[in-house]
């Protein structure tokens, strides 16, 4: 009987390593022609995770994301990805100077946001978005964060929008990454982000 479980454990084993060695065999639908002649695979959910995850690397990959979710809503962006994409990270780099430490935080946690929320419902009076305690949505506000007419504004704005992105970062790096498969410019993209993020 012993030796029937052990001969069944490695058919079994056997099945297994074929399945792996067939999966090896075949080509990688992940795997995409880089530039420069190069080919990979596009960096997947787990290199944003193991880039948010780490305190040191945390806040340069927000403000990646940043730039990126900024840049996926201009339809104008793809023609002249590589200079607005160094303009945009100078301007973050620039307002994030301003900090000592940037500080993450919301204004859902502003009490007195909360308090004229709830005078407004006393009084039966719907509440827009400039006093709720959600405030504009987050896309008026990379909006805002992005004009250049008022730094001492963007400034403000970026923990806001940070916290914000976070929750958001993971579909805006599968749009990029379907963006990237394709466009070339947008694939170029990746592989720098992808280097700096590594």
């Amino acid at each position: 009987m012993r030796q029937s479980t052990i001969k069944s454990e490695l058919a079994g084993l056997l099945l297994l390593l074929l399945s792996f060695a067939a999966q090896a065999a075949t080509p990688d639908e992940n795997l995409v022609e880089l530039p420069n002649g190069l080919s990979g695979e596009l960096p997947g959910m787990e290199h944003l995770a193991a880039s948010l995850s780490h305190e040191a690397s945390r806040l340069e990959a927000l403000l990646t994301m940043l730039v990126v979710d900024h840049l996926l809503e201009d339809p104008a962006a793809s023609g002249q990805l590589e200079t607005r994409w160094q303009d945009e990270r100078a301007w973050l780099d620039q307002l994030t100077a301003r900090f000592p430490h940037l500080p993450m935080r919301s204004s859902a946690m502003d009490p007195a946001a909360w308090f004229v929320l709830l005078e407004l419902d006393q009084h039966q009076i719907s509440p827009t978005t400039l006093v709720s305690p959600q405030g504009p949505d987050t896309t008026v506000l990379i909006r805002q964060l992005f004009d250049r007419g008022d730094e001492r504004l963007a400034a403000a704005l970026l923990p806001e929008v940070l916290m914000r992105l976070e929750s958001r970062s993971t579909r805006t790096w599968q749009d990029l990454l379907s963006r990237a498969e394709e466009d070339d410019h947008w694939l170029a993209l990746v592989v720098r982000i992808d280097a700096g993020l590594a």
